[in-house]
């Protein structure tokens, strides 16, 4: 049973550590710090869920104008394909 209570401290200090790095990068943030490379991974995820939403949000407007294969919006129905036009 000890052994198995010193792992499960070992293991929580492990995630403390990384959260404590993940902290003490915050003053790296800027509005483009996704482009820094790895270590802005959950920064990359934001910026591409925050385009997805935008790409939404324009899809969803301007829809009824995305008629056809060929069309001013092809490319963003194209960055989205899964998007259908809302009822």
């Amino acid at each position: 049973m000890t052994d198995l209570l010193n792992q499960e401290i070992e293991r929580l200090r492990q995630q403390l550590r990384y959260q404590d790095d993940r902290d003490g990068r915050i003053g790296t943030h800027s509005p483009d710090c996704y482009t820094y490379g790895p270590g802005h991974y959950e920064c990359a995820l934001r910026e591409i869920e925050r385009l997805r939403a935008a790409i939404t949000q324009t899809l969803n407007e301007n829809g009824h104008l995305a008629d056809g294969r060929i069309c001013t919006l092809i490319a963003l129905k194209r960055a989205l394909p899964e998007w259908e036009l809302p009822e």
